[in-house]
């Protein structure tokens, strides 16, 4: 059977499941330029909860709706092609705006502003979610401040903003899945750790993208824990940490940095990176970084380095580009005009060992 709602609004309705409306199994509804003010499930789907069929979804207002799980939403149909949506100060533990259990397909235009959850200020996810010119501001959470992807579940970015989104963990993202952003913007979003992303024993990938003025306490743009994390053609700008300004790489963990911007990190320990696990860079440009110690990299583990540049990076104690204490490769990098107190370039100290060739200093 097929409902069609049109420019209809639902405020104040309450119940388990769905607040406003409820589509079961066989149900398959149309919607289409309508509002959802103040509804409450105690369950699931605070507006909307979906077994069935919802398409041709457009120009939808979600506002102050509120529910365990999916504050406006809860997914567990089939959504297709969401278009021009707004999900405003939604809150519930699981997903502030939408907790999706199943493919949720694609979104497009939409604006997440002031959600809120425990998991996923914006979206909890776990299972397959497209994102497409959206926005993302001033969501909040325990962990992903904007959106929670759980493990197992598949999350694409694309053409994105994301600001002042905060969390414990993971400003924007909380990723135990597998997560692709590409040319997109991360701005000014805060966390405890990971300012942008927090990847845990996740797969996290990142294209084409710009990460600026991101905060945290560990890893002021990204922090790595067991987890497989991919850079490429990336700019990481001005970026902020007590350790790892950009990136803290930790626990069984690979980082890889390709042809990629790193300038103007800020740390107590690890100007640009934090690494306790395994980095490798290539084709990458480090500069303008800061730290008392390693103002580019602070590594405890394994780094290797090639092609890189290093170009005006600042140590108030040691290391103005590497602090060592175990074991650097570097081949064919340039090291020019970085000043520490002591280690120009690099201070290697305890057990550590370099391997230098084809290179500049």
């Amino acid at each position: 059977m097929l409902d069609d709602i049109f420019n209809l609004n639902f405020t104040g309705n309450n119940a388990i499941f769905g607040g406003a409306v409820f589509n079961n199994y066989n149900g398959s509804i149309n919607i289409d330029n309508s509002n959802f003010f103040n509804n409450v499930a105690s369950w699931g789907g605070g507006a909307i909860y979906n077994n069935g069929v919802l398409e041709r979804i457009f120009y939808m207002n979600f506002t102050g709706n509120n529910a365990n799980s999916g504050g406006a939403i809860y997914n567990n149909g089939v959504l297709d092609y969401i278009w021009y949506w707004n999900f405003i100060n939604n809150n519930a533990s699981f997903g502030g705006a939408i907790y999706n259990n199943r493919s949720l397909g694609d979104i497009f235009y939409a604006d997440f502003t002031g959600n809120t959850a425990i998991y996923g200020g914006a979206i909890y996810n776990e299972d397959m979610l497209n994102l497409t010119n959206s926005m993302f501001n001033f969501n909040v959470a325990s962990f992903g401040g904007a959106i929670y992807n759980k493990y197992g579940a598949s999350l694409e970015i694309f053409k994105s903003f994301f600001t002042s989104n905060n969390a414990s963990r993971g400003g924007v993202f909380y990723n135990t899945g597998i997560l692709n952003v590409l040319n997109s913007n991360i701005i000014n979003n805060t966390a405890t750790s990971g300012g942008g992303i927090y990847n845990d024993y996740g797969i996290s990938q990142i294209f084409d993208s710009y990460f600026v003025n991101n905060s945290a306490i560990s890893g002021g743009a990204i922090y790595n824990y067991d987890g497989n994390l991919n850079v490429t053609n990336t700019n990481f700008i001005n970026h902020t940490a007590i350790y790892g300004g950009a990136f803290y790489n930790n626990g069984i963990s690979n980082l890889s940095i390709i042809t990629s911007l790193i300038e103007g990190g800020n740390a107590s320990t690890g100007g640009a990176i934090y690494n306790t696990a395994n980095t490798e860079a290539k084709g990458s440009i480090f500069r303008y970084n800061n730290a008392s110690n390693g103002a580019v990299i602070y590594n405890t583990n394994l780094v290797e380095l090639l092609s890189c540049d290093f170009n005006y990076n600042n140590a108030a104690s040691n290391g103005a580009v590497i602090y060592n204490t175990n074991l650097v490769e570097l081949l064919s990098c340039n090291f020019n005009y970085n000043n520490a107190f002591i280690g120009g370039a690099i201070y290697n100290t305890g057990v550590g060992i370099l391997n230098i060739s084809y290179s500049f200093l």
